[in-house]
């Protein structure tokens, strides 16, 4: 392609409005979409239960059994017999190693929910800074918007006034560029709304899954 060819747009730039959501909602579907938050979901219950495991071991069992049948006494009469034992175990000699075991595996735990509290911190970071964009983003739309439609009549004036003989051609070149200028702004403003709304659904955690509703398509 040629660098001076000219390009004509078919395609008009989306635009649709995001529906009002609180920091919280978004947090919420956050939390349950995003990746890297349930992998250190998982990981912390994983933690959790290898450190109870290792503190039962540490602690005293109690086990019981018995037998009960029956003999024959002189080929004739039988009489019944019975057995009952109880067993106290306690991990005298491997409590050094199952200390050591539950003190990694509670530093494991500790280090996992701090990530998780950061992330959390992060996550609402994100989506308090991306609401935050879509809404000024949304403004400039607006603006931009409203800049077009008095471009398109202060044009459509000068043309007016052209046509007419009271104006030369000076006031109708600059109302074209004006006119130019706004529809520019309109494309950056509509582009710029569009990224800020996919960063929403970034931080949300839905990018791949529903980009096409935060941009209209």
């Amino acid at each position: 392609m040629a660098p001076g060819q000219k390009i004509t747009l078919t395609d008009p730039a989306p635009y649709s409005e995001l529906a009002a959501e609180t920091p919280e909602e978004v947090r919420a579907v956050a939390y349950k979409n995003r990746q890297d938050y349930q992998n250190l979901q998982n990981q912390a219950v994983e933690y959790k239960a290898i450190h109870l495991a290792y503190r039962s071991q540490r602690l005293p069992t109690l086990s019981f059994s018995g037998y009960y049948g029956t003999t024959t006494v002189t080929g004739v009469n039988t009489h019944g017999i019975f057995m009952a034992q109880g067993t106290l175990s306690v991990p005298l000699f491997r409590e050094a190693k199952l200390r050591g075991d539950v003190e990694a595996t509670g530093a494991q735990m500790d280090a996992i929910n701090n990530q998780l509290a950061d992330l959390r911190d992060h996550i609402d970071q994100q989506v308090r800074s991306a609401l935050l964009d879509v809404s000024a983003s949304e403004q400039l739309v607006q603006v931009a918007r409203s800049n077009v439609d008095l471009g398109t009549r202060e044009l459509s004036d000068e043309t007016d006034r052209v046509s007419a003989g009271v104006d030369d051609n000076l006031p109708l070149v600059t109302a074209q560029a004006t006119l130019a200028s706004a529809q520019n702004n309109l494309v950056e403003s509509l582009y710029q709304f569009n990224v800020a709304k996919l960063t929403l659904a970034r931080a949300a955690g839905v990018l791949e899954t529903q980009y096409r509703e935060y941009i209209g398509r």
